[in-house]
């Protein structure tokens, strides 16, 4: 198992919203910091790519202090771009986790990686680089076939996980499936999120369903950090909220980025209690709609 080579490495995640328009992409939801500098060009350099390309985009930032992945995953909505989530990852890397976007290729008959954040992860990257999934094959392929968000783990044991083997030397653990739709319903690319049993990209990840008598939530992971009372999660209260936040995603036919605040008992420490908890909804608008929900502090 490749240990993480710099466990007390500060991780910072934050996350903004763009509504674009006819001229611009408006920013609706603000990162907690200020993006300014350097990182401020390479983020409207990333609008842009998205706006153009009309599909997912990973990047990766180097600076002096720690490697920056960028992701932003656009939702489509009759061809155009109907919003856009920005995802700012800093220090992520230092532990293990990758971020992967695996594309269709020309012909559209399988996957092939088209852009990976791994950090120190070079065999890993190396062997993603060699590898396409067919529909129906691998986390990706599957993702790809059920056209709705994906969890397994662990994947170091998972004969649906074809590249379990170098998963579980790497120490990643669990794994995150996400199908970003083109401009015309079918899919564009697959993102997966792979992560050690820490889970650096969000406190809690929810896969939800829309079935005839209403909204099924399929699956959730939580990572094993502070998070508040496991309690709290689950509450009706939480509930509500969050259904209603992805009935919202799915009648404005966008991503939603809600902040929220976070329930605790006394007895828990929270990395959030001082302030809010996000919520972010990605819909999938397939024929059976479908969300990733995930929350960060």
């Amino acid at each position: 198992m490749l240990l993480d080579p710099n466990p007390n490495a500060e991780i910072d995640v934050d996350v903004s919203l763009y509504l674009p328009t006819a001229e611009d992409a408006v920013q609706s939801s603000e990162f907690s910091q200020p993006i300014v500098g350097p990182s401020a060009e390479f983020l409207t350099e990333l609008i842009d790519d998205v706006q153009n390309s009309r599909s997912a985009v990973l990047r990766q930032e180097h600076n002096d202090e720690t490697d920056i992945c960028w992701l932003a995953v656009p939702t489509i909505n009759e061809g155009l771009v109907s919003s856009i989530v920005v995802i700012r990852y800093s220090g992520v890397l230092s532990r293990s986790a990758a971020l992967e976007l695996w594309q269709l290729s020309d012909g559209r008959a399988e996957l092939s990686l088209h852009h990976g954040c791994y950090g120190p992860m070079s065999h890993f990257r190396a062997i993603s680089e060699h590898v396409h999934f067919p529909i129906g094959v691998g986390l990706p392929g599957t993702t790809w076939k059920m056209r709705q968000p994906r969890m397994l783990t662990p994947l170091g044991t998972s004969p649906e996980f074809v590249r379990a083997a170098n998963a579980e030397k790497a120490g990643l653990e669990s794994g995150i499936g996400f199908p970003v739709l083109g401009s015309d319903g079918e899919l564009d690319s697959v993102l997966l999120m792979l992560a050690s049993h820490e889970i650096p990209f969000a406190a809690r990840f929810e896969i939800w369903t829309e079935e005839a008598d209403g909204l099924v939530q399929l699956e959730v992971l939580n990572a094993p950090r502070p998070a508040g009372n496991p309690s709290s999660w689950d509450g009706d209260k939480l509930r509500e909220t969050i259904e209603d936040l992805i009935y919202e995603a799915f009648e404005q036919r966008q991503a939603v980025v809600e902040t929220l605040p976070v329930l605790v008992t006394e007895e828990a420490a929270s990395p959030g209690e001082n302030g809010h908890w996000r919520a972010i909804v990605l819909p999938v608008l397939a024929e059976k709609q479908s969300a990733l929900v995930f929350w960060i502090a």
